[in-house]
């Protein structure tokens, strides 16, 4: 997946050269961008728990009546800060660090006002919350519902799930685009993000791994995947040199 991003830049930039003597206006992309996703599906400010900031550099292309864009991006995601009765979470308790691909298509773009469709492709290169508690593809601190004891026996058995890595994430955005200056633009849409997520479970008996550390036994599991699907808003800047 990597090597196919990389692959993508290249075209990107190779694309952006080919294009100097072509009859296509082109002009050099660039875009800033926030997100905020809520979390149970519902677009409320109590709910959105969740950021990504976005930077894309690429090429933009003036067609006839609209304008495509091909970008390569780097996305920093993580949580927002919590406090609750029963939780507190920092901001960025999990970041993720994200790079790959997108496209956006800028429509009517003699008026002022225009309809923006986008989506981007990404995988992750690091993270600071590898082997991290984790609930649902949400950050989580260790708490006695991950607790159970075993019918008829003494035995009490502790589960929880641990954070691996983010292999493939996406957004698809569609919104309106407002022209500020000539090459500037402000931009505001309704965003579906949807990540794939590599998880580890443990299931043990605390009293049998006494003098054992918790990594290596995390390590040892077979890694599983989450599905992730998020419903916010994304806001940005751009401007086309």
């Amino acid at each position: 997946m990597k090597q196919i991003i990389i692959g993508l830049l290249l075209g990107i930039f190779l694309l952006h050269g080919n294009t100097v003597n072509s009859q296509i206006s082109k002009s050099l992309h660039f875009g800033v961008s926030e997100s905020l996703y809520s979390e149970g599906g519902k677009l409320r400010f109590k709910n959105f728990k969740y950021t990504r900031t976005s930077v894309q550099l690429g090429v933009n292309l003036d067609l006839e009546s609209n304008n495509f864009r091909v970008f390569g991006v780097y996305e920093l995601y993580g949580n927002l800060k919590f406090e609750s009765t029963t939780e507190e979470y920092d901001s960025f308790l999990f970041a993720s660090h994200l790079m790959g691909v997108g496209v956006e298509n800028r429509f009517w773009d003699e008026k002022r006002v225009s309809l923006l469709v986008g989506f981007s492709a990404l995988t992750e290169i690091a993270s600071n919350y590898r082997n991290g508690y984790i609930s649902e593809g949400s950050p989580v601190y260790p708490i006695s519902n991950y607790t159970y004891e075993l019918l008829n026996s003494n035995s009490i058995i502790q589960y929880q799930d641990f954070y691996y890595s983010t292999p493939f994430a996406s957004s698809f955005y569609i919104g309106a685009d407002v022209q500020i200056y000539k090459g500037l633009h402000f931009n505001l849409s309704l965003e579906n993000n949807f990540r794939i997520m590599k998880t580890r479970e443990v299931v043990w008996d605390p009293s049998s791994f006494e003098g054992r550390l918790l990594e290596d036994i995390i390590n040892e599991q077979e890694i599983e995947t989450t599905i992730i699907d998020q419903l916010g808003f994304r806001f940005g800047l751009t401007y086309n040199l």
